[in-house]
């Protein structure tokens, strides 16, 4: 398993590492956090996120205030510079965990890695007033390879009616 830590990001657009959770805040659209990956093994990964989202302040009245709703949209991909090569990115609507230190733990999908480096970023697509999220890792796991199949020793029959005779 890959492991990417908030305190190891590269943070842009309004991202901050939070240090009192050791998270990256990703409070609004654009926030993002990146990490360069080195010596991959190329295939499948699953990707999990560990995020918490704090609850939406509640008015006297108790309703919910619009103005400080919490939770938004996160996209996680690979970077690369060929358009042609970009895969779509996984996306995922966060929604609050209860506390802004209470942290969960989801799927966000499976990414395909080609070659033995990459760079990868997280970015808040769609935030609340309140903020989107606090990101504590995103971890990779390399998704189970297929069973290969069982060697064959395949031999060529004499005939078209040998052939039949073994499928009957």
């Amino acid at each position: 398993n890959i492991v990417l830590l908030a305190n190891r990001a590269r943070t842009m657009n309004g991202a901050n590492t939070d240090t009192s959770r050791q998270a990256v805040s990703m409070r609004r659209s654009g926030s993002t956090a990146a990490w360069d990956l080195i010596g991959l093994t190329q295939g499948s990964y699953e990707v999990y996120v560990t995020f918490a989202v704090g609850l939406p302040e509640i008015d006297p009245t108790g309703n919910k205030t619009p103005a400080t709703g919490c939770g938004g949209v996160i996209s996680f991909a690979e970077e690369t510079r060929l358009a042609t090569q970009q895969a779509p990115p996984l996306e995922r609507r966060l929604h609050t965990t209860g506390a802004w230190d209470n942290f969960a733990r989801e799927k966000l999908g499976t990414i395909e890695f080609r070659g033995s480096s990459a760079t990868v970023k997280l970015t808040t697509t769609a935030a609340e007033p309140g903020g989107c999220a606090v990101v504590r890792q995103i971890e990779l796991v390399r998704a189970s390879q297929p069973a290969s199949a069982p060697p064959t020793t395949a031999t060529a029959p004499g005939s078209l009616a040998e052939v039949r005779a073994q499928h009957r």
